[in-house]
């Protein structure tokens, strides 16, 4: 399992846990938790997107450089 499957998991996770809390604050608390698992789960897709893309640039910077 990726770990961006990982940590979307967690979200809904935190969510039925929220939904059971007995406290505000823990459910508050719970919501926020879910919410920062989907940020960094799509915080992680897009760094692996930035990468893929700086490989790519620098790929064509190389043969570009083969070819002068």
């Amino acid at each position: 399992m990726s770990k961006v499957s990982e940590y979307r998991q967690h979200a809904p996770e935190c969510r039925s846990l929220a939904n059971t809390a007995r406290f505000s604050q823990h459910r508050e608390m719970l919501l926020k938790m879910a919410t920062a698992w989907e940020t960094i789960a799509n915080d992680c897709i897009k760094t692996a997107e930035g990468l893929e893309r700086i490989a790519q640039l620098e790929n064509a910077a190389r043969k570009s450089r083969k070819l002068s």
